[in-house]
């Protein structure tokens, strides 16, 4: 039965990323494969990737480790200077879930700290200038105007 439930798992998730490339066809926009864990799209002066390290320090290592870099995997929308030289930048946009919906993390003092935000902003050829939007996890969201 469980090999079954993951299975079943596995295929709705095939399914989900088949619509979501399916939607980014029609509207030509790109749609990056996940290929592995240090996996990173350039985009001016900033790398995305999804992150790989965790903990309140994340946003700064991540900036130690990558340069600037913008990431999610911590789920906490925040953003840190990094100790070097050129003082990279890591902003963490947070999570798409709610606080509390993953069963995992449900005890743990720090899921309070879980939030939803994005980063937006404008970019040329050599710098991406971006800002945080942290959502209040309200039912209604205050966009910055």
């Amino acid at each position: 039965l469980e090999f079954r439930r993951v299975l079943f798992r596995s295929g709705y998730a095939r399914r989900l990323i088949d619509d979501i490339k399916e939607h980014c066809r029609k509207r030509k926009a790109r749609f990056i494969d996940y290929t592995g864990i240090w996996q990173c799209y350039q985009l001016a002066n900033y790398k995305f990737t999804h992150g790989t390290v965790y903990g309140e320090n994340a946003p700064r290592d991540m900036a130690e480790m990558y340069g600037n870099v913008i990431f999610a995997h911590t789920h906490k929308p925040t953003q840190a200077v990094g100790r070097r030289i050129d003082s990279p930048i890591g902003i963490s946009v947070g999570t798409l879930t709610r606080r509390g919906a993953m069963d995992y993390a449900n005890t743990r003092r720090s899921t309070l700290g879980w939030g939803q935000g994005f980063v937006w902003g404008e970019y040329n050829d050599n710098a991406l200038y971006p800002n945080l939007h942290t959502h209040d996890n309200s039912d209604v969201w205050h966009l910055p105007l």
